[in-house]
Order: C-alpha cells, then structure tokens, then sequence
C-alpha cells in the first residue's frame, strides 16, 4: 500500500498541473481577445475623428452653400417657419458634431490597461513567496501567472467597456449630423428652385 502512494500522489499532481496549463492558456486568450476588442475600438474612434474632422473642414469651405443660407435667412420670400427651421438644424448640427468629437477624444483618452504579468517581475516571480506561489511548483506558477492575466483582464474589460459607449455614441453623432446635413440641403433646394426662384409659368 505504501508504495502505491507517490504514484497516486503524483497521478493527482500531474491532473493539477495539466489543470492548470488549460487555466493559464485559456485566461491568455481571453486576454489577448481583450487586446483585440481594444485595438478594434481605437481603429474606430481614429476613424471616427477623421471623419469629424473632414466633415468640419468641408462645412468649414462650403462658402458658397453658407452663403446661400444667410441669403434665405435674409430673404422676405422665405417664411419664418423656414428661417427658425435652418437655425434649429444648423444649431443641432453643431451640437451633433462637437459631441462626436468629444466623444472620440474620451475614448482615445482610455489608456488606463493592464499588462498580463506583474508590476513588479522580478521580485514577484524570482523572490519566493508563499502568498504567491510555491518554489518549485510549476502547477503554482501557472495557477498565479493565470490569475495576474485574469485581473487584467477585468480591468481591461471594463476600459473597453467604456470606451465602446463613447465610440458608440460618436457613431450615432455622426450619423444625426449627417441626417441633419441631408435635411439642410433638402431644404435649400426646396427653397432655391420653390420659394426663391419659382419656375415661370409657360405662355
């Protein structure tokens, strides 16, 4: 009986140790996922500001589309139903789009995230520490390896988490501003071809 023991013993050791080689790959994947979600979110929060950025240039040039604004705005043809419409839609358009940038900007500005190895390295993985891990214990090493890349994970996790709502709410931003945009033009066309310039009735 005693010599069936150790082998027992180290049948369980081996089990633990295959264990936690599963834990310690598993929590890496998820971690690196997690690295994934983040890089993805920045692509899109980078996207998203040169989008603003090209959207507020083109505004910033379009002279002669905002002075055929004003020209409305000063026009006795025009009713005031129409004039207080393009100021709401121009006000919301500015809302719209400095709240995308902003939004953008606050995503960027996450970088909080967590490594999956210790601050510390050297002290935590080459010191012996009985809190930590046994010395000379693989299945130990990998159990606390495992658990380090877990905590980061949940950190990482709820940064992306909040990045992902500013970046969703630049998206939705952008899309109202460009709504808006299409409603303005709309309207001036109307304007310009219905109030403005009326097509002469044929003889």
């Amino acid at each position: 009986m005693n010599k069936e023991n150790p082998s027992t013993l180290s049948d369980r050791e081996a089990k633990q140790l295959s264990f936690e080689k599963t834990r310690f790959d598993y929590s890496i994947k998820m971690f690196e996922n997690e690295g994934g979600r983040k890089q993805n979110l920045e692509t899109k929060a980078q996207f998203y500001l040169t989008f603003v950025t090209i959207f507020l240039t083109a505004i910033y040039f379009s002279l002669p589309y905002l002075t055929a604004l004003q020209g409305f705005m000063n026009n006795k043809m025009v009713s005031p139903t129409w004039k207080v419409a393009i100021t709401v839609l121009l006000i919301t358009l500015g809302i719209a789009l400095l709240f995308s940038l902003f939004a953008v900007l606050f995503a960027m500005k996450i970088q909080n995230y967590k490594s999956e190895y210790p601050a510390r390295p050297y002290s935590s993985l080459f010191v012996p520490n009985p809190d930590k891990f046994e010395e000379d214990s693989e299945a130990d090493l990998l159990h606390y390896t495992a658990r380090i890349a877990i905590e980061a994970l949940e950190k990482n996790k709820e940064y992306n988490d909040r990045k992902a709502k500013w970046v969703e709410g630049a998206s939705y931003g952008i899309l109202f501003a460009v709504i808006i945009l299409a409603l303005l033009v709309g309207i001036s066309v109307y304007l310009q071809v219905y109030i403005v310039l009326p097509t002469p009735p044929k003889a």
